[in-house]
């Protein structure tokens, strides 16, 4: 069904290799009515190398685009397109919210290397580990992607044609507060981004004050667009990364599972004794790469934030920076 659907909208998937773990990003093609770039590589020259030869393959140029649609603001999605927009005229659009990362990339930058550094210093991470993390990341991110001027800002409801068909952009925040769907009612099909994968659960990354809404709580934001885009009932999910997913329903039930667990191993953890989330990390990921440090301290930080707004936790001062966290007495049973 998938590939006769893709066939029908002409749509064309272009998995473009990436500096990161992850690996490939995919960029999708659409031809008609403008020839649409769902999302693209991150800035350098064998990123966009690989993007032509796809292209050509297809009896396209880079030159030929006319539209880049950004899922969500980060480099492995967006980092190319200051290049293909003067290369081609493309229009580039996004979520109104996450425009900043676009049209100021360097200072947003700046803004999130400093709020990284105080997010670890607060999980009690070491000062080495910290400084390790993010001298590796963000000395890669500025070579990755460069500002660019977005020429529409979406905001939910707002309708594209692709292929013969209307899609209807859908805000699914929780992976970042900025993510859209791309969602076609009559075939149930939808281009997901990094919102719903395949292979790996979609990481709920913690946000800084000053890019994220007032109280916004990454993993709880997360589950709760599983659960609104569990009711629209997908046949077929285009994701960011890795291959079609045919059981959309499926894959979010399995993922809204695995909160569950992941949630009450945390508990468990807790049963033993305050911990801080660095000190969880190390039960749970014992051996964690530090290029994998912010990606584990937000998983466990979203979990503990769903836990201490249910009541379960609470949060306790070690010293001017940090804190580690302790099960209440109304925590009740674990079910681990």
């Amino acid at each position: 069904m998938d590939q006769y659907l893709l066939a029908q909208y002409a749509i064309h998937r272009l998995p473009i290799n990436t500096p990161f773990p992850i690996g490939s990003v995919n960029c999708y093609f659409v031809e008609e009515p403008v020839p649409t770039l769902i999302d693209v590589p991150p800035h350098g020259t064998s990123f966009l190398a690989e993007l032509r030869s796809g292209l050509k393959d297809l009896g396209y140029a880079l030159r030929d685009v006319g539209r880049i649609i950004v899922t969500h603001p980060h480099i492995d999605h967006f980092g190319s397109a200051a290049e293909i927009a003067a290369q081609s005229g493309a229009e580039v659009w996004i979520c109104r919210e996450g425009a900043a990362w676009l049209e100021n990339y360097e200072a947003e930058l700046v803004e999130e290397e400093r709020f990284s550094t105080e997010f670890l210093t607060s999980a009690a991470v070491p000062a080495a580990w910290v400084e390790q993390a993010a001298s590796g990341f963000f000395e890669l991110a500025r070579e990755l992607a460069q500002s660019v001027k977005p020429s529409r800002y979406l905001t939910e409801g707002d309708e594209v044609l692709l292929g013969p068909a209307l899609f209807r952009f859908v805000a699914v925040p929780g992976h970042t507060p900025w993510c859209m769907l791309i969602y076609n009612e009559r075939d149930r099909m939808a281009f997901t981004g990094d919102f719903l994968l395949k292979e790996v659960s979609s990481n709920a990354l913690c946000q800084g004050p000053h890019a994220a809404p007032t109280g916004y709580r990454s993993l709880k934001t997360y589950t709760a667009s599983l659960r609104k885009v569990r009711e629209l009932g997908l046949d077929l999910a285009l994701p960011g990364h890795g291959k079609a997913i045919e059981s959309p329903s499926g894959r979010i039930a399995d993922l809204l599972a695995f909160i569950e667990e992941r949630k009450e191993l945390i508990r468990y953890v807790l049963s033993k004794g305050s911990r801080t989330p660095f000190q969880i990390m190390n039960q749970l990921f014992p051996g964690l790469p530090s290029s994998q440090l912010f990606l584990a301290i937000s998983e466990i930080m979203g979990h503990l934030e769903v836990l201490e707004d249910e009541g379960l936790v609470k949060r306790l001062l070690i010293d001017d920076s940090g804190f580690s966290f302790q099960l209440t007495p109304v925590a009740g049973k674990i079910n681990f």
